[in-house]
């Protein structure tokens, strides 16, 4: 991936989140990987938003990742994307799996928790955007 330009809606529904995760969540300094935070962040927006997933249900999946410790994860991740795999979301289902699983202890779990909180928020302000401008064509 080239980090210098924007990626179209195509190459953004084709990046494999989970396999971006894999690779590590964390730079080695505590902070999220570049690549994590920006293009994952942004491609797994546009796939939750392409796939029709609904916000609130984000949310509660969200939810539940920030009242589990990382250990409590790793046994409930299951339970964590329950509801997102019952209701036709595997995909993002997937990814959430793959950012508890690529977590190495609980400060990356608690970076991959903070990371799909900027999801939500992405989404939400997409949300709040396109209902103050009802008319405008969608992004």
């Amino acid at each position: 991936m080239d980090d210098h330009r924007d990626l179209s809606l195509e190459e953004q529904l084709a990046i494999d989140v989970p396999a971006l995760l894999a690779q590590g969540i964390s730079d080695g300094s505590g902070a999220l990987r570049g690549l994590v935070q920006g293009t994952g962040a942004t491609a797994t927006a546009v796939q939750v938003d392409e796939a029709g997933m609904p916000l609130a249900m984000l949310g509660r999946m969200l939810t539940m990742i920030t009242r589990h410790t990382f250990a409590a994860a790793v046994l409930d991740v299951d339970v964590i994307v329950e509801e997102p795999e019952r209701r036709g979301f595997p995909g993002i289902a997937t990814i959430v799996r793959a950012g508890i699983a690529a977590c190495r202890d609980g400060a990356e779990y608690a970076l991959f928790a903070r990371w799909l909180a900027d999801v939500y928020g992405l989404l939400a302000l997409r949300e709040a955007t396109a209902a103050a401008e009802p008319d405008a064509p969608p992004a």
